[in-house]
């Protein structure tokens, strides 16, 4: 009696030991197996390191587009902006007689046909501090400038006292020197009138680029998307100088646009003429709606002179980057601009500053001891308390 009560005791405790044993076995493996240690195939007999190949198809699809989003995230835009370019006048019956080789030549770096474009998430411009002999454009994602004027074939009569129109042979070759897009939210867009207008559009998209904004409208209709780096761009343009602008029409459209676009770029035509190194408490209203609605960048122009830069809430605010090509000779500030070349990312944005003064409308990169000496000016007058860090020529600011 008492070796089978013994025997049937040994049985259980056994029986107990070979469950516990069973259960911390099996729950090792099942916490090796969901850290990724093993695969997790059903017909896996050893615990062999982690590889994909052996996971199932679906769960090698949910790496693979893990990976993709991940390199998505990770891809930096790079866009390139230029202030007013104004390619009528004495520009062309002075300098150009509308070969446009001359005005570029010391600034940008590539010449003699379309110049090659980096994929969507190709190579980011340069970083550093130093202010190159030439600028390659195609190195940026997206080049972009304010078109001060009208693309007519014929032009109108004279109806107003400042009146300009550009000869449709300029645009292939400002596609040929690495621009992308142009707006067109200016006091000049109808100077040709709405016929000019719309030969404008025409001119410019036959040629495989892209505009922007209108004159007198604040509208859905005029923001056009690209895509750059696998990234949606929103480009967006208004115009305050000579129509009854509406604040909240501005940003009901930057709002729209920025539950398409992961960047939302606002170019905008504003301010007082000849102001320099100042702003208005409009603009700086203005720039904050916008700024709050989901601007990314807010570009400014039609001062014809450099005005401060604000950071505000993580937004990048430059109240005027001032002439780019004109002739305006009557005053050094006029002959004085900046182009900005940004690296936008998640997190941060990276301004290089490109200060140039100009010649005969002829731009050339200042030397660097003048570029130091005018961006201190610049930094000076410039709103900055909210930047993550200011070194030489370049600005890194947080995103909000």
């Amino acid at each position: 009696m008492i070796q089978k009560i013994t025997t049937t005791f040994l049985v259980v405790v056994m029986i107990v030991i070979s469950v516990v044993v069973a259960g911390v076995l099996l729950t090792v493996f099942s916490e090796r197996q969901r850290d990724g240690v093993v695969s997790p195939s059903a017909d896996n007999t050893s615990l062999e390191p982690f590889s994909p190949d052996t996971w199932s198809g679906q769960a090698r699809r949910e790496v693979k587009l893990t990976d993709q989003l991940a390199q998505k995230i990770a891809q930096p835009v790079s866009v390139f902006i230029f202030g007013d370019m104004m390619l009528g006048r004495h520009v062309e019956s002075g300098v150009t007689r509308n070969d446009l080789s001359g005005l570029f030549k010391n600034i940008i770096g590539e010449v003699n046909g379309e110049p090659p474009r980096p994929p969507a998430g190709g190579t980011p411009p340069p970083k550093g501090g130093d202010v190159p002999a030439l600028v390659r454009l195609s190195m940026y994602h997206v080049v972009i400038a304010n078109l001060e004027g009208p693309v007519v074939q014929t032009r109108a009569p004279k109806f107003k006292e400042i009146q300009f129109g550009f000869d449709p042979v300029v645009v292939p070759q400002l596609k040929s020197w690495g621009f992308d897009a142009f707006s067109l939210a200016n006091n000049h867009a109808l100077d040709q009138h709405y016929a000019g207008l719309e030969e404008t559009k025409k001119h410019i998209e036959g040629n495989g680029l892209v505009w922007f904004g209108d004159q007198v409208k604040e509208s859905d209709e005029y923001v056009k998307f690209i895509e750059r780096a696998e990234k949606k761009i929103a480009l967006i343009g208004f115009n305050t100088t000579d129509n009854p602008f509406s604040i909240e029409e501005m940003k009901s459209v930057v709002k729209k646009a920025k539950e398409q676009a992961h960047i939302v770029i606002v170019m905008m035509h504003w301010g007082t003429e000849y102001q320099y190194l100042g702003f208005s408490p409009q603009q700086q209203e203005i720039a904050h709606a916008l700024a709050d609605s989901g601007a990314d960048i807010v570009i400014g122009s039609h001062p014809h002179v450099v005005q401060p830069m604000e950071v505000y809430h993580g937004v990048p605010i430059f109240y005027s980057l001032g002439n780019f090509i004109f002739d305006q000779y009557f005053s050094q500030y006029t002959q004085e601009g900046l182009a900005l070349g940004l690296v936008i990312d998640e997190q941060t944005i990276q301004i290089h500053f490109f200060p140039f003064s100009s010649q005969r409308s002829i731009p050339q990169w200042m030397a660097q001891d003048t570029s130091d000496l005018w961006l201190n000016a610049f930094y000076e007058k410039s709103l900055l308390a909210e930047a993550l860090k200011v070194q030489g020529s370049v600005i890194t600011i947080n995103r909000k």
